[in-house]
């Protein structure tokens, strides 16, 4: 079975598997769909969402947001976590007194909008999709803000295309197999670092269902590319949408993202081996 689209015109993917003889068909299908969605008339304002909960990251999350209001930010937060038992009640309301929102998209995904896989990689496209903002800001929940990143959304670069990503160390080579599997052509340009997102989302709607596919999906895509990053990066040159790129500096093992010259967020090499076993 291969998609289709529901009648209130959200991307449903049924459960069929992926494999290396199925997989250009499914996504070219999947590139009409978003193409033929339009992005829901209630999105609103700017926000930052963080996925992230259980004993392994709620320190995390704690200290972001900690840190983002320290800096000055006073964007409204949501944490976006995988059921009851990742947010405790103690901290839900810890957070709720800093002007933060726990979502559980576990309860969303089975009320509202269905997801085929939904683990710790998927969240972030999901929590970008279904999150009411129409301008978001994803940060990892170990990714810490060295400064306040709301600028951002007023930036030249980012009103101009409408989404910011930053580089991770690695590119994928011409001959890499994921090329002839999505039918995106080559491009020699870095892979991309998840762990900070900006974006339009009604600028960029459909790459975003896009990316969303890909992880809803992750059972066949994450065998060819290290997590959820590069979905990002795919659905963006398969839709033919563009974005903006900082810069990135490692430093002993911390992974500083800076834009125009300046240091923005801060991700140890230690935190993000953390968040592969999520």
């Amino acid at each position: 079975m291969l998609p289709v689209t529901d009648r209130n015109k959200r991307i449903y993917f049924g459960d069929y598997k992926l494999n290396d003889e199925n997989a250009l068909q499914a996504v070219r299908c999947a590139v009409g769909d978003a193409e033929a969605t339009r992005p829901p008339a209630d999105l609103s304002g700017r926000g930052i969402v963080i996925p992230g909960g259980g004993d392994k990251y709620l320190p995390g999350v704690w200290i972001n947001v900690r840190m983002l209001r320290h800096h000055g930010c006073d964007l409204p937060i949501q944490v976006w976590h995988l059921g009851p038992g990742e947010m405790p009640e103690r901290m839900r309301q810890r957070l709720v007194e800093h002007g933060v929102e726990c979502v559980d998209a576990r309860k969303l995904r089975d009320e509202r909008w269905p997801h085929r896989k939904l683990n710790g990689w998927e969240l972030k496209a999901y929590a970008l999709l279904h999150c009411p903002f129409a301008e978001v800001m994803l940060l990892d929940a170990d990714n810490v803000a060295v400064r306040d990143p709301s600028f951002l959304f007023d930036d030249p670069a980012y009103l101009e295309q409408g989404a910011i990503f930053w580089p991770d160390r690695g590119r994928w080579k011409r001959d890499n197999p994921i090329w002839k599997l999505t039918g995106i052509p080559y491009r020699d340009e870095p892979e991309i670092e998840s762990g900070q997102i900006v974006i339009d989302k009604r600028r960029c709607w459909q790459a975003l269902l896009l990316a969303n596919w890909f992880n809803e999906h992750s059972d066949y895509w994450y065998k060819l590319m290290h997590g959820d990053k590069d979905t990002f990066r795919l659905a963006w040159r398969a839709m033919g949408q563009r974005y903006a790129l900082g810069d990135l500096t490692i430093r002993g093992g911390v992974f500083v993202q800076k834009w125009r010259g300046q240091s923005l967020f801060q991700h140890t090499a230690e935190q993000r081996k953390m968040q592969a076993g999520r």
